[in-house]
């Protein structure tokens, strides 16, 4: 089991709320539209949802904007249209757990993502992960 999922997976219920309570489905005037096409591409409202989640890791309020898309196996995946950038640490993707689409990121996670919410959660996670990351270098 990899960090992050045993993290997610020790998640009581209230959190679970307060990580789907930070996503906000309303679209920032400065919100990225994707350029690409990938596989993964929605054909219907109901198979991806653009969200902008805000970091807080007691420094900086930063947002980072996903676009969430079934792959077409079902599973879910969390697109990673802005983010902050890492500055002078690595950008591999190892290090900042990023897989790459069709010139597209996006969240990599150890195992496949059955449902939007979770695919909420792992992409919230992965934000507080990255901005600590950007912030100390701490490997996650």
């Amino acid at each position: 089991m990899g960090p992050l999922l045993a993290v997610l997976a020790t998640l009581g219920a209230g959190l679970v709320a307060g990580i789907e309570s930070l996503f906000s489905n309303e679209t920032k005037p400065s919100s990225p539209s994707p350029t690409t096409k990938a596989k993964t591409q929605p054909t219907t409202q109901d198979e991806a949802s653009r969200s902008y989640y805000a970091t807080k890791d007691g420094l900086t309020v930063t947002d980072y904007y996903f676009s969430f898309e079934q792959d077409a196996d079902g599973y879910w995946l969390a697109f990673i249209e802005k983010q902050p950038p890492y500055g002078d640490r690595k950008t591999d993707g190892h290090s900042t757990h990023r897989l790459t689409e069709d010139g597209r990121k996006y969240v990599c996670w150890d195992s496949p993502i059955e449902s939007l919410e979770a695919c909420h959660q792992v992409a919230a996670l992965w934000a507080d992960a990255t901005q600590e990351y950007i912030r100390t270098g701490k490997n996650f």
